[in-house]
């Protein structure tokens, strides 16, 4: 039961609300009573006073002070102020000192029954919802470090609001202030190759590379990460490491994962950052410039304050190349663009200045733009987009990712051919539609059919037969599409999440690596 303090220098104010509120109906225990401050105080010595109810206006200590002083004692304390009509003012004053709510003589029982009613809501509220967070903790406490570091990696997908940022870093036992921390990324050099010579051993390398850096960095403000299947971001809190302690630690980890493991990696140690929301900038610095010193020399330990890194000048080609590559897709110009590939790739494999990386950039480019372009209801491809990224990353040489590109090419355009040729029926084209309208609603089969006025089962197989996938792949498809145009337009995760139907922002970004090959923070710099 909650218990109430009524303070008011006049006794049939004071008894009146103590005989005619129904308090026990509201969950309260009898009230206790004070005809001053200092009588209110005095009580409060030896009880917890969940609500009070004082008159702005009395002898010795008022109102104001008096709210003033219990919001010392009790924090949470919920208050409400009684004045007369000349003493609104008064009344205002005291509200800004703490009360939640005034009511103005001659009061009303029930209005002042309402306001216990929403105070005794709002203390439950509060009560359930520190008993929850208490619970969370606990339950947290046995897999605290895999619950940061799933907060780390979301983190760096861009897939919280600010406000859930400082809500789970709290709960998570993290700083939530302006800290000061770095970002190290440590990357296998020439992974794919490694793992072709030693396919058993590659896998475990970088769960090996984990346990290192852990004993290497034995500080209580460090967060580890795998990313992809050869790369660890690393959070470390500045307060506790300088960078040039950071650079020596590496070099000794460096030396000694080279002597352990007989591998080579490249580090990046960050700019400094402040606070969680500059974490995804500055892990996209330090990952930009980790794999523009990795294009050229392998093995290194780059300062991100330190490092000078200019484009060069065939990057700017390959962005132009990309650019007119855009233009033939949208002009539907197939001889052009193929002429365009061919004479492109044979320029580079000439000249062999051109890292692979960056012209699987190019060769990724037009695969999306084909993708975007080409995006429609039913259409079918031989390999789906995805496959094509895998492809193209997987190449080798730039004769291998030359023909792959050419491949995607010539696919989109002939399956664009046999597209043009089919018809739908009004029913698929009805359900079809009501989906792209509601992508944010989570659809089932039995409500599509429904709305067609169809048996469920023969909507599914119709479905099939006429578009060529099932409804959840249709449904899926373009979920991932309007994701990706979202995520070029700038927008956040969490926001992209809500709009294309995912409640979870986690499981979109797994659903959208698992479609696209790429996590959303990736697809937005490199997609």
């Amino acid at each position: 039961m909650l218990k109430a303090l009524i303070v008011d220098d006049e006794p049939n104010h004071r008894f009146g609300l103590a005989k005619h509120v129904n308090w026990n109906g509201l969950g309260y225990d009898s009230p206790l009573l004070a005809e001053d401050a200092d009588e209110a105080l005095f009580l409060t010595g030896n009880n917890r006073i969940d609500v009070l109810i004082a008159d702005v206006c009395m002898p010795g200590m008022d109102g104001i002070e008096l709210v003033k002083e219990m919001r010392v004692r009790y924090p949470d304390i919920h208050v409400l102020i009684i004045s007369g009509y000349e003493e609104f003012e008064f009344a205002r004053a005291a509200v800004e000192a703490g009360a939640k709510a005034y009511l103005l003589k001659p009061l009303k029982i029930e209005e002042v029954e309402n306001w216990l009613k929403k105070f005794r809501n709002e203390i439950k509220m509060a009560e359930k919802l520190a008993k929850a967070d208490l619970a969370m903790k606990k339950k947290l406490s046995k897999n605290l470090s895999i619950a940061q570091e799933k907060f780390l990696e979301d983190l760096l997908e861009d897939a919280y609001d600010e406000d859930t940022v400082i809500q789970r870093a709290e709960l998570l036992d993290l700083p939530r202030d302006n800290f000061a921390f770095r970002l190290c990324l440590i990357s296998i050099d020439d992974y794919r190759r490694l793992i072709e010579r030693e396919p058993k051993t590659g896998p475990t390398l970088i769960y090996r590379l984990i346990k290192m850096v852990h004993t290497a960095f034995n500080t209580s403000f460090k967060i580890v990460v795998k990313k992809g299947l050869n790369s660890l971001v690393i959070l470390l809190g500045e307060n506790l490491v300088s960078v040039s302690f950071l650079e020596s630690s590496f070099n000794v980890l460096k030396k000694s994962i080279e002597d352990k493991l007989g591998i080579s990696v490249t580090i990046c140690i960050s700019s400094k950052g402040y606070g969680w929301e500059q974490v995804p900038a500055v892990y996209s610095e330090c990952y930009r410039l980790l794999n523009a010193y990795q294009c050229y020399e392998k093995g290194q330990i780059i300062l991100c304050e330190k490092a000078k890194y200019s484009e060069p000048y065939y990057k700017y080609d390959i962005e132009k190349v990309s650019e007119k590559a855009r233009e033939y897709i949208n002009e539907m110009d197939h001889e052009n663009l193929n002429s365009l590939i061919l004479r492109v790739f044979s320029h580079f494999i000439s000249t062999k200045k051109c890292p692979l990386s960056l012209m699987q950039s190019l060769s990724l480019s037009v695969a999306g733009v084909l993708s975007q372009k080409f995006e429609a209801p039913g259409f079918q491809i031989a390999k789906s987009y995805t496959e094509y990224c895998r492809d193209i990353i997987s190449c080798l040489t730039a004769e291998e990712l030359r023909d792959v590109t050419l491949e995607a090419v010539a696919d989109y355009f002939s399956a664009f051919e046999n597209y043009k040729t089919r018809k739908k029926s009004d029913v698929i084209e009805q359900a079809s539609k009501y989906i792209r309208e509601n992508l944010q609603e989570d659809t089932i089969v039995k409500e599509l059919a429904d709305i067609v006025h169809m048996n469920a089962s023969y909507l599914s197989v119709l479905f099939k037969k006429e578009m060529g996938i099932t409804i959840s792949e249709y449904v899926n498809n373009l979920r991932i599409e309007k994701a990706k145009r979202l995520l070029k337009q700038g927008y956040k995760v969490f926001d992209i999440a809500r709009q294309v139907g995912y409640k979870n922002p986690s499981y979109f970004a797994y659903q959208f690596k698992k479609s696209v090959g790429l996590t959303p923070a990736e697809y937005r710099r490199y997609g």
